[in-house]
């Protein structure tokens, strides 16, 4: 019966410890593809929009289709990062059309995320 009541209780922390750890992992940051239109002009350029799903985070770097398309505003998050509040978008501009875009990576401080568009 020792045993038995050993054994529940390791379950049961083992339990909760999985639980605690899947929490955690909740996305800190959603990416949302669309075009920005230039202002006095018919040309529409492919965006990559990172929007901030918690309190804080720090954006370090947005790789687009694994590198082989130009991330315009890489210069401004590569040497400090972007911190952004919850709601808070970082806007990135690249060179690939809309429609080639398959992969966006994301570095944040805590994380790398890697999202996958059909």
């Amino acid at each position: 019966m020792k045993s038995f009541s050993h054994r529940h209780f390791l379950v049961t922390i083992l339990t909760l410890l999985v639980i605690g750890c899947s929490v955690n992992d909740e996305p800190e940051i959603e990416v949302i593809l669309d075009y920005y239109q230039v202002p006095n002009n018919s040309v529409r350029v492919a965006r990559v929009n990172v929007q901030s799903l918690v309190d804080e985070t720090t954006i370090h770097e947005v790789i687009i289709n694994r590198g082989n398309c130009v991330n315009y505003d890489k210069a401004k998050t590569a040497k400090t990062g972007r911190t952004l509040k919850y709601g808070e978008i970082l806007k990135s501009l690249t060179s690939c059309n809309l429609d080639n875009i398959r992969e966006v990576e994301v570095t944040t401080e805590k994380n790398i995320y890697t999202v996958t568009f059909d």
